[in-house]
């Protein structure tokens, strides 16, 4: 873990954003929690036991709703590998690896697009429950 925090440096841990947005009439809070902010770059942290596919983070909403929200310039997943703990319940360093995305143009309705699309959802779910 030492290792890890000496390569991530000085920010600001866990800063929750919201923002109201209105779907459809409906005012909807989405609500998240950076796991490091430094200047205008969010970081989120992860944790691996076997090789990161950093090619796994692109699709994400997660980077697309905080660098919207934040206004931010990048989002860096940097994502720590460690050996499986043994039996002595110790995990060994194995290395890290990151991938950086940023704004883009039309960003700002892709996320809008998912969340009505997520409110549509749930909206017909509760229909049918009632």
């Amino acid at each position: 873990v030492e290792q890890a925090l000496a390569a991530i440096g000085t920010g600001v841990w866990e800063v929750k954003v919201e923002r109201e947005v209105v779907v459809d009439g409906l005012p909807v809070v989405v609500v998240g929690k950076v796991d490091f902010l430094r200047g205008l770059m969010i970081e989120d942290n992860k944790t691996k036991f076997d090789a990161p596919d950093l090619a796994w983070y692109e699709p994400s909403l997660q980077w697309r709703w905080y660098l919207h929200l934040l206004g931010a310039a990048g989002f860096t997943y940097r994502v720590w590998q460690f050996k499986e703990p043994d039996e002595t319940k110790v995990m060994e360093f194995v290395g890290g690896a990151s991938v950086r995305f940023f704004p883009y143009a039309g960003m700002e309705s892709d996320c809008l697009e998912w969340l009505t699309s997520f409110v549509r959802w749930a909206r017909g779910k509760l229909a049918r429950a009632a």
